[in-house]
């Protein structure tokens, strides 16, 4: 697996976090709340940069389908 820059890893974390508190993953939105980001397409790009790094795996379309490799 090749490393994550900050933001990667701060984006991991809050998905860690988010799934150890409800046992259940985040959705982009709440992502994006979370973490304060404006624009929904900067949580899916990080998304899924750290899904190529192989962090998470994702199935495509599905609200809460992040899951911690």
């Amino acid at each position: 697996m090749k490393d994550l820059t900050v933001k990667q890893k701060a984006v991991l974390s809050a998905i860690k976090e988010f799934i150890n508190k409800n046992s259940f993953p985040p959705t982009c939105q709440e992502l994006r709340s979370i973490l304060g980001y404006s624009s929904a397409n900067s949580i899916t790009g990080y998304l899924d940069l750290i899904e190529k790094k192989g962090y998470i795996k994702r199935a495509p379309k599905i609200a809460r389908s992040i899951v911690v490799l």
